[in-house]
């Protein structure tokens, strides 16, 4: 599993900011989380803020039905 450290060394840009070398930023997970979601059609058609992930291996993962992009 991937971990998270509080001392990243970042260039100018932000696509260069890695952690070490197998790491990634939280921009980075973020990005690739929201892909898996768009792929998959995890999130409602209506209501596209809410992601239901019952049954798939992301809900799994954090232990969850759904969940709402709004909620912090």
């Amino acid at each position: 599993m991937t971990s998270f450290s509080t001392s990243a060394q970042c260039s100018t840009s932000d696509s260069a900011c890695r952690i070490s070398p197998g790491q990634f930023t939280v921009k980075e997970v973020m990005h690739y989380l929201g892909q898996y979601i768009m792929v998959k059609q995890l999130y409602d058609q209506q209501e596209q803020h809410m992601v239901y992930c019952g049954g798939d291996l992301l809900g799994e993962l954090l232990g969850r039905q759904s969940f709402s992009v709004k909620d912090p």
